[in-house]
Formats: structure tokens, C-alpha cells, sequence
């Protein structure tokens, strides 16, 4: 018996919305920022703004754009999340993709998980 097979193109209309990181670690030092703040610098194109700390008692990352406060962008810590506060515009998907890579630079690739929300 011979069994034929057809090939089937899918095609998908499904645009992703929402990028986010999570992560296995409990904790984050000092050291461990810096690398991490290090990298992301380094490896972003010349025309981004550099990554910073947030300051604010969850912690987190920012952007910032100019002395406006309204243009910066903010990740903060949730639950082993960052998620991006509602007064604040979100990171984009290049600039979530790249804090990514920084913190499995730091951490390790089985400790931080990028998911794509459709």
C-alpha cells in the first residue's frame, strides 16, 4: 500500500501583541545588574536609548527618552515577570528580544523564558 502525501501550506494571520520575560531565579545582586545593563548597552543599535534601572521599590528596567517622564519606557518586577506599568509606554519586540538575551547572558538560557502572546 502506498501512501501519497500533500503537502499543506497553512497560512496564519495571527500577529503577536505582547512579548514577555519571565524568569526561574529568586534574586538579582548588584554585580549581576551591572553585567546585565553592560550587555544590553553594548549590544543595542547607536540610535537606541541605553537601559537603566528603575527606581522604584519593585525594581525593574527603564528608558529614557527625555525629561519628559511620559516617553519613558518602564519594565517592572511581578511575580518573576517583567511586565510594563500602565502609566508607562512598553518596551518593543526588539528591545524586549534584547533585555532577553542580557539577562540569559547573565543568568543562563535555562533560567529565563521569553513568551509571545498572540
Amino acid at each position: 500500500m502506498e501512501i501519497n502525501h500533500i503537502e499543506i501550506e497553512v497560512e496564519t494571520n495571527m500577529v503577536m501583541y505582547k512579548r514577555e520575560i519571565s524568569v526561574l531565579f529568586d534574586s538579582i545582586n548588584v554585580f549581576q545588574i551591572i553585567q546585565l545593563l553592560e550587555y544590553y548597552n553594548s549590544n543595542k543599535p547607536y540610535y537606541w536609548k541605553c537601559l537603566d534601572v528603575l527606581d522604584r521599590s519593585e525594581g525593574g528596567f527603564k528608558l529614557v527618552y527625555d525629561n519628559n517622564t511620559y516617553n519613558d519606557k518602564h519594565l517592572r518586577w511581578h511575580k518573576k515577570r517583567l511586565v510594563p506599568h500602565i502609566d508607562y509606554k512598553e518596551f518593543n519586540y526588539q528591545e524586549i528580544l534584547l533585555l532577553y538575551k542580557a539577562l540569559c547572558h547573565v543568568f543562563g538560557k535555562n533560567s529565563v523564558i521569553l513568551q509571545d502572546f498572540y
